[in-house]
């Protein structure tokens, strides 16, 4: 039978072990925030394979015809999206203003490695 100041003690054991733990995926975290997530990106990207939300992707592919990009899928390149106005889009139903900037900032993102 274990006694009550064991279980105490395993159990203090237990919760410095998570607070380590935590402490530890934090500082990953920390580490990696500033890694972009638009890594080794070219014109023949597919859309499916960068970092955008679920909000951004229906927004563009629901508004294709008034972004002039009437075959935007997730198969196409990233050089689509590189084509598209912000003045257009901003025209577009169920864009916010965080979806906006994060279009402004993918879009500034690309750009930069593309031309790499």
């Amino acid at each position: 039978m274990i006694s009550r100041k064991e279980f105490l003690s395993a159990l203090k054991v237990v919760n410095d072990y998570r607070k380590q733990l935590k402490d530890e995926l934090d500082s990953i975290n920390d580490d990696t925030a500033g890694i972009p997530n638009h890594l080794f990106i070219s014109n023949d990207t597919p859309i499916r394979d960068i970092n955008m939300s679920s909000r951004l992707l229906n927004v563009l592919i629901n508004n294709r015809d008034k972004l002039s990009v009437p075959g935007l899928t997730l198969d196409s390149s990233v050089s689509a999206l590189l084509v598209i106005s912000l003045t257009n889009l901003m025209e577009c139903k169920n864009l916010g203003d965080k979806t906006a900037m994060e279009f402004k900032s993918l879009v500034n993102a690309l750009d930069t490695e593309v031309s790499k």
